[in-house]
């Protein structure tokens, strides 16, 4: 689970239990599930190759006001909460974020805040910002950034009210009010690098890295214990040379649509809501089209070029099962959008489309798909992500399903294979094999989906570009100051009583940028030696 497993939840699991190294299975009662059990139950059977394939719609989530639901993902503003209820968020990548305030004190009209970030060991906290501006702008406001060391000692700010905090990463706040903050309820965000991970070296999973790798990221998902909120899978339940193999897919450097390279696949996500760990798996696998196959241990695949691994004819398909079907033509998109969080846009979701505008003019029908992968943060993974899912339902648009026996099916789910038949006229046509389900004990069902390695050409969906139409100014930061200010002592002028008098005559220049429009009027003050200001009058002119 994301968030530990409830009394009132147990009852809802149900699945096989396989003992370790053993090939036998067993039903047990609801409840009475180990955390083996519940990972290959939930990845064996919910997450399947064709999902990796067809990819989710977008879902928003449940009640993205209630506490439970963290505070990245929804339609606001990223902003912080005040909340027991909610999990500890477990961040991965790098990603601008707000946290959960666990502790707080007000002393006069200073703020004093502690910000959960989540577990550690973490890479980083930078960039702290209160109502979007740098926190060493504001004065006497600071921080001090924790991450999650297993040794680490609970802020002084706390004063002893608050125990613990070790293996937790958080920010320690104090705000000072002052001119350009003003008081109110700030919001305070930073942007963090993640957790540290073993990394691939090419034979082994090694080391304490900062990874933004999905396979790298999924594999510490898993290994996390389940009190923290992972999957508590032991790192010898998992095929380490297929993580490895997707792991350096997902690193090979390619074309970013901007005249650099980047590499292929970044995951940037934090995990600050309650859902199932089949949920959690998801959000990390269908953006790269990756999915888990589940045998003596859990090995990761990706969908890329693949030789066939077997031949299908009519001597090893049996007889009378065969039959084949096409998918049906709504489903063969011509519109696809991909929204994704973009760092550059404030985090909000942003579209990334693939249209096939010939499509639509020659069939007279537009064939939206949308969804949502807020894990990717960079406009080229989403539009190649987009461009794939296009062509992809145009390309592969055939099935076909049969019985074998189980001596001739030495293959496994996500493994591609070529089929010759009779009935069709194919001739060794790859297929990839997207379920396999067990009809006795000598035999397999096998239901294939069409297969053509030309869809993987990591190209955009959309060309690339860099437009700037503006900020809008952050309305929290104070007005700009004004310019080329002047003082001039008037002309001279004769009292009734005879003494001589002058008046201060004040100019200035308005502020030149945006910020301007915030600006209602001018507040003249004036001194005189020591003493205090006082306030001379107001106006909305450039003098007085």
């Amino acid at each position: 689970m994301i968030s530990p497993i409830r009394d009132e939840w147990r009852k809802s699991y149900i699945g096989l239990i396989r003992t370790k190294g053993k090939t036998e299975v067993t039903v047990p009662d609801a409840g009475d599930l180990g955390i083996v059990a519940l990972v290959i139950a939930i990845i064996g059977t919910i997450y399947s190759v064709y999902m990796a394939i067809t990819a989710p719609k977008p879902n928003f989530g449940n009640d993205l006001a209630s506490p439970k639901y963290g505070t990245k993902y929804g339609f606001d503003a990223i902003s912080n909460t005040i909340s027991n209820e909610l999990i500890y968020p477990i961040p991965f990548g790098r990603n601008k974020y707000g946290g959960n305030i666990i502790w707080n004190k007000k002393d006069g009209d200073n703020i004093y805040m502690f910000l959960l970030i989540g577990i550690g060991k973490i890479n980083s906290i930078s960039e702290v910002k209160v109502n979007d501006i740098p926190i060493e702008e504001l004065p006497g406001c600071s921080y001090t950034a924790y991450l999650g060391l297993p040794d680490q000692t609970v802020d002084l700010r706390a004063g002893g009210e608050v125990k613990g905090l070790r293996n937790i990463a958080y920010l320690a706040v104090t705000l000072v009010p002052s001119e350009k903050l003003p008081g109110g309820d700030p919001t305070v965000t930073c942007v963090y690098e993640g957790l540290l991970m073993k990394a691939w070296s090419g034979s082994a999973w090694t080391g304490e890295n900062y990874s933004r790798n999905p396979a790298a990221c999924l594999r510490k998902l898993l290994t996390i214990p389940r009190e923290d909120g992972g999957a508590g899978v032991d790192e010898s339940e998992i095929d380490d040379a297929s993580f490895g193999e997707v792991y350096d897919r997902c690193k090979v450097l390619i074309d970013d649509g901007e005249g650099s390279l980047s590499e292929r696949h970044l995951f940037d996500f934090v995990f600050d809501a309650e859902k199932p760990v089949h949920d959690a798996i998801m959000e990390i696998l269908q953006p790269y089209g990756m999915y888990l196959v589940v045998g003596e241990k859990i090995s990761l695949k990706m969908l890329k070029p693949d030789d066939s691994v077997y031949d299908f004819d009519m001597d090893n398909i049996n007889q009378g099962t065969f039959r084949y079907y096409y998918a049906s033509k709504n489903e063969s998109l011509n519109d696809v959008t991909v929204k994704y969080g973009d760092p550059e846009q404030n985090d909000v979701a942003i579209d990334a489309k693939s249209v096939d505008l010939y499509d639509q003019i020659k069939t007279g029908s537009v064939r939206k798909g949308e969804y949502m992968f807020l894990s990717l943060s960079r406009f080229a993974e989403a539009s190649r992500r987009a461009e794939f899912i296009k062509n992809e339902t145009n390309t592969n648009v055939i099935f076909c399903e049969f019985d074998v026996d189980i001596d001739a099916l030495h293959c496994a789910v996500g493994d591609v294979v070529t089929l010759s038949h009779d009935l069709t006229g194919w001739n060794r046509k790859p297929f990839r094999i997207i379920k396999i389900t067990e009809e006795s004990d000598h035999t397999r069902h096998a239901v294939f989906k069409e297969e053509n390695p030309s869809i993987y050409n990591d190209a955009f969906g959309s060309v690339i570009a860099s437009l700037d139409y503006g900020s809008p100014p952050n309305p929290y930061r104070p007005v700009a100051d004004v310019t080329d200010l002047a003082i001039q002592e008037s002309a001279y002028y004769l009292h009734k009583d005879g003494t001589v008098g002058t008046d201060i005559a004040v100019s200035w220049q308005a502020p030149a940028d945006a910020s301007k429009q915030f600006l209602k009027y001018y507040q003249i003050e004036l001194k005189k030696g020591p003493a205090d200001y006082k306030t001379a009058g107001f106006t909305s002119g450039n003098n007085f």
